[in-house]
């Protein structure tokens, strides 16, 4: 893709098929971005309109990953909640 909107909406799709195929059972969701609250709000709005239920949460990426994604970078962080 090579819009940012058009990014955002492929990670939105994406995270929908994993749903309904059963790869995202127990998951816990949440916004991540590189200074960049705007986007991440953008994003996240675009999920909680295709799935109301997931309510996800919104956070800064560390400089660690930050440095290597660059600034204004937005993603979606999936982790598994265990029943270990």
């Amino acid at each position: 893709v090579r819009t940012k909107e058009k990014a955002m909406q492929l990670i939105v799709d994406e995270l929908d098929w994993e749903i309904k195929n059963g790869q995202c059972q127990d998951f816990r969701i949440a916004v991540v971005h590189v200074d960049n609250p705007e986007g991440a709000e953008s994003l996240k709005s675009l999920l909680e309109q295709k799935r109301p239920e997931l309510r996800p949460d919104t956070f800064f990426v560390g400089p660690v990953i930050g440095s290597h994604v660059g600034p204004g970078s937005i993603g979606v962080s999936i982790t598994r909640v265990g029943k270990d």
